[in-house]
Order: C-alpha cells, then structure tokens, then sequence
C-alpha cells in the first residue's frame, strides 16, 4: 500500500526535473532552461523549483523570480514551485517585520533598482510599501502565495530542506506509518506537520541522521556546506552547490528517474 505522506496530490509524470536553490543566479537558470523547457513541450514531465529563488548576493534575484513566474504561467500544470527559508524570509519583511531585514535588504534594493520604484529615502524599511506595491503588480505576491511545502509523487518527495531522522521522529513518523497501514489514520498528513523544518532543517548528509524511514526518494535543496557537486545516496539527493552564495558555484538539476545531473549550457 502506497503512503501518502501528505495532503498534497501525489503527482505521476514521466519525467521529473528538479532545480534547486538558485540564489539570484538568473544568467546560470537561464543556461539550466535551456536544457530542461524542451523535454516539457508535448511531454508528462514535470519540473519542480525547490525554493530559494531570491537572494541579494546573487546578480539578480528581480529577473530569476520574473522569469519563473513567466515560465509558470506557459506550463501552469508541469511547473512546481517550493518555498524555502528566503521566501520566508522576504515574505516576512515585504509585510514589516524587521527580522529578517540586514538579511534581505540587498534582495531589496535589487528590487527598487531594477524595476525604477521611487523612494524617498533609505532608511530601514521606509520603502517596503513602494516594494510590495511593485511586487503586487509584477505577480511576485501571488507566486509567494501560492508555493508549496512540498511536492509528492509515488517514489519522490522534494523539499528545500532535508528532513532529518531527529526530527522526524519527532513529528511521529513511525505512528503515522502504522496508523496509515492500519487504517486508522487520524490528525493531519505527516508533511503538513513539518512546515518549519521543511524551509529551515539541516541534516547530517552522510551520518544515521540522514537515513530515514520512506521507501521514497528525498530530494532536497537548502545544505551544501563545502561542496561543489550535488550528493547522490541510495535514498537521498543533496541538490545545492552553493550557487548564488560563493562564487562560481554552478547551477545543477537532477533528471528522474535515473538521477542523472545535468549541468548548465554552456
């Protein structure tokens, strides 16, 4: 018997792509399109973000969140879109809460710049109106409305964080798994329990902590410590370069089933 381990549909496409943390690195998406927008023409294929789209170190997060949106819109039911902690993060400021703000004020002043938004002066968060204004028109709002926590087919979950084994023992993993088995599923699906961890968890890659109990394949973005290169396991995927974060670091996607990686055009 299948396990849904959440509320979310389980998807089935032929093929499944997934991009993970691009950071602002919009020359470096562009490249990875190129390869992947094809293989959706005509095609049960499904392309999958696993979140953090925007972040100011980046060249340009404006154009990497522009440019999903558009893509979103030409293959509205073969584009998924993940959120990652810089989404929470924006989303957090771009509705005036200051936490977050040193953190994303460069994705900010990106922002303002790129798309000509008048201010009248720098001074914290003077200018989050005028940013949510332009936002609101350009459809940014609504994206970050509408990202999921996840994404669900019968042999792969995608996240942008890793679920680690602590935590998912402490969500009740093992309970959910027999109550499910059982028919005797009570309370909410077991994803839809870890909203925090999803965006925020870190795990150890190659430790017990990492090895988790679901006959599934993770997928995930979000950690990629000194590595240039994702990490292929027998039952995980770390997707993140670092790209967008430290310099040169490229923008990879893994191709499902097969777990091939492909590499940006050069």
């Amino acid at each position: 018997m299948l396990i849904n381990y959440g509320s979310l549909p389980i998807y089935e496409p032929e093929e499944l792509f997934v991009i993970a943390d691009i950071h602002g690195e919009n020359e470096r998406l562009e490249r990875i399109l190129d390869r992947i927008l094809p293989e959706l023409e005509n095609k049960n294929n499904h392309l999958v973000f696993c979140g953090d789209y925007a972040d100011g170190r980046g060249p340009s997060s404006p154009k990497v969140l522009l440019r999903i949106i558009e893509i979103k819109k030409l293959y509205p039911d073969k584009i998924f879109c993940i959120r990652g902690n810089h989404e929470d993060m924006l989303w957090g400021v771009i509705h005036k809460k200051m936490t977050w703000f040193n953190y994303t004020e460069p994705t900010l002043k990106q922002m303002m710049l790129e798309w000509s938004i008048p201010h009248n002066e720098l001074k914290p968060m003077s200018y989050i109106p005028e940013i949510y204004s332009a936002c609101e028109e350009r459809g940014v709002i609504d994206f970050y409305k509408n990202l999921l926590p996840y994404y669900e087919t019968p042999s792969v979950i995608c996240t942008h964080a890793p679920l680690d084994r602590g935590m998912c023992e402490a969500y009740g993993l093992r309970t959910y798994q027999e109550d499910f088995l059982e028919g005797d599923f009570v309370g909410r699906h077991f994803l839809d329990r870890m909203n925090h961890e999803l965006m925020w968890g870190f795990t150890n890659e190659e430790g017990g902590y990492s090895k988790i109990d679901i006959e599934k394949l993770l997928v995930c973005g979000h950690q990629f410590k000194n590595h240039r290169e994702p990490r292929l396991f027998k039952g995980r995927v770390f997707l993140d370069t670092g790209c967008g974060v430290v310099p040169n670091k490229p923008l990879v996607a893994l191709r499902l089933p097969g777990k091939k990686v492909i590499r940006e055009k050069n």
